[in-house]
C-alpha cells in the first residue's frame, strides 16, 4: 500500500486545512519551559485503486525542530474481530518515530479525535483522494499516477518500459540528492 500526502492532489486545500497541535507552556504534555510548541499533522491516504481501507496516516512535524517526529495511523472504523490490527489509532511501527511520539499519540487520541468536525473533514478528504485514485478520467489523476505500482496493472510489460517508472526513479534520485 502506497500512502501519499493529501497535498499532492490538493495543495491549497491541504495547506488551509492542515491541523496543528499547539502545546502551551506549562501544559500537561509540554516539555520546554517558557515557549509553546507547534506540530503540524500532514495527512496521507492510500493510493491503491482497489483498496478501500478507510485509513489515514499522519506525519507529525515539529515546527521548532523542523523535522518529522511521529507517524500516526488511524482507521475511520474500529477494527473487526478478524482484523490484522487490534487498534484503531496507533504509532506506525514501519515509519519514523521519536521520543515525542507517545505524547503526540496521546494528544491525538484524547484531543484531536474528539473534534467531530475534524473527523468528518478527514473522511471527506479520504473520499476526495480515493475519487481521484479510482477515476482514470479525473483531471487530477495524472498527479497520482507516479505513485501507482505499475506491475499490478500491467504485468506483461517490463518495468523499465513503463513511463511512470522513470518518473518515480527521478523522484527517488532527487530525494537522495537533497539528503
Amino acid at each position: 500500500m502506497s500512502m501519499v500526502m493529501f497535498t499532492v492532489l490538493y495543495p491549497e486545500l491541504g495547506a488551509a486545512e492542515t491541523r496543528c497541535i499547539i502545546l502551551q507552556s506549562g501544559g500537561r504534555w509540554h516539555r520546554r519551559e517558557g515557549k509553546e510548541e507547534e506540530f503540524a499533522l500532514f495527512e496521507l491516504y492510500c493510493a491503491e485503486p482497489s483498496c478501500d481501507c478507510r485509513r489515514a496516516m499522519f506525519n507529525v512535524v515539529s515546527k521548532r525542530l523542523g523535522r518529522h517526529v511521529a507517524t500516526i495511523s488511524h482507521a475511520f472504523d474500529p477494527p473487526g474481530e478478524k482484523s490484522a490490527v487490534s487498534e484503531q489509532t496507533f504509532l506506525d511501527p514501519l515509519n519514523r518515530q521519536s521520543d515525542l511520539s507517545e505524547d503526540l499519540l496521546a494528544i491525538f487520541t484524547q484531543r484531536v479525535l474528539m473534534d467531530s468536525d475534524y473527523c468528518k473533514r478527514l473522511e471527506r478528504h479520504y473520499a476526495m483522494f480515493k475519487d481521484v485514485v479510482n477515476n482514470w478520467h479525473h483531471p487530477l489523476h495524472e498527479k497520482i499516477r507516479p505513485y501507482f505500482d505499475e506491475l499490478e496493472y500491467e504485468p506483461r510489460r517490463k518495468i523499465s518500459d513503463i513511463p511512470s517508472w522513470h518518473v518515480r526513479n527521478r523522484i527517488r534520485k532527487n530525494r537522495r540528492n537533497r539528503k
